[in-house]
């Protein structure tokens, strides 16, 4: 057996968890591209807009407005005892509920449903492999994103290796909290990092996504020093990040960065909050406002003054 084929036989054996595939996307890198997302993230930023990909395991998720009350099978079909019948309704007791997913095999009318299923590599490769004429019509191709595609760092590393050995594009959406190892590794096998920057301040950051910097900027650096291109995304909350101060450390620090080719503003929306409820998740953050146009355009101003590529993403 030759070496490829031995990395060929070990790519069939390998299982990671998603949430979802994305295709015809425009906003996660050039071109059309097929987004994956992984769950498991090692960050709790407190604006966070997709708390789906929090943990890394398949979740139950609750819509009440579709809920046949009468129905009551999900909690025939519980073993656990973390459902039971509160007015119209069902109630999940959170604790005792292990996420099995029984009740939402059950459940007539997807009221209850599993966030999160396991695919092998094979099965994701087949399905990004569709994608391929779209890719080589707009100068596109996959995008590894999350939660954090590098909690799942094994599977992470095989797909963007397989899509390298077939000539597709790679690009890692990262917010950049991995081990050194593993991000001087993955720069191997992608064309692009899209890197999350929250905030400037170690302390402010640790505040507000549970942890510190130190280790997202040192991998921001690795990146750059190996010349892989980096977009650098900026989530902009009015009032956590927005100052002067941080913009202006912000601006100084993705100078140093020789491989960053624009920098985007991400602004703030709420339209992930029905989500939490969704997962009987508490959102963190509240009363912010989405920043207005003219005040993006402000921002945006700022940073240009520093010399560099900004765009904002809506």
């Amino acid at each position: 057996m030759t070496p490829i084929d031995n990395v060929r036989e070990t790519h069939k054996s390998s299982e990671g968890l998603i949430v979802k595939i994305q295709r015809y996307s425009i906003h996660d890198g050039p071109g059309i591209r097929t987004t994956v997302f992984l769950k498991g993230c090692p960050l709790r930023c407190h604006w966070c807009g997709s708390p789906e990909t929090y943990h890394g395991y398949p979740e139950i998720g609750f819509y009440e407005d579709r809920c046949i009350a009468e129905c009551s099978e999900c909690i025939t079909a519980c073993p656990t005892g973390a459902l039971t019948m509160s007015g119209a309704s069902i109630q999940i007791d959170r604790i005792k509920c292990d996420n099995c997913g029984d009740c939402a095999k059950i459940c007539p009318s997807e009221a209850l449903t599993t966030i999160g299923y396991y695919i092998t590599s094979d099965k994701l490769m087949d399905e990004i492999r569709r994608d391929i004429p779209f890719y080589d019509t707009s100068g596109g191709g996959v995008t590894l994103s999350g939660g954090e595609p590098l909690k799942q760092y094994p599977f992470t590393k095989e797909i963007a290796q397989r899509c390298q050995e077939e000539g597709i594009s790679v690009a890692l959406d990262t917010c950049g909290y991995a081990r050194k190892e593993e991000v001087e590794d993955i720069s191997r096998y992608v064309d692009l990092v899209l890197f999350d920057l929250k905030h400037m301040d170690s302390a402010i950051h640790y505040e507000y996504t549970g942890v510190h910097n130190d280790r997202i900027l040192e991998n921001a650096a690795i990146i750059s020093e190996k010349n892989i291109p980096m977009i650098i995304r900026f989530p902009l909350i009015p009032g956590v990040n927005d100052s002067r101060k941080n913009l202006e450390a912000l601006a100084k620090y993705v100078k140093t960065l020789d491989s960053v080719k624009e920098l985007n503003i991400l602004p703030y929306h709420s339209l992930g909050i029905f989500k939490y409820r969704i997962l009987g998740k508490v959102c963190r953050l509240h009363g912010i406002e989405m920043p207005t146009k003219s005040y993006l355009q402000e921002v945006r101003g700022f940073l240009e003054s520093y010399g560099l590529n900004v765009s904002i993403v809506t």
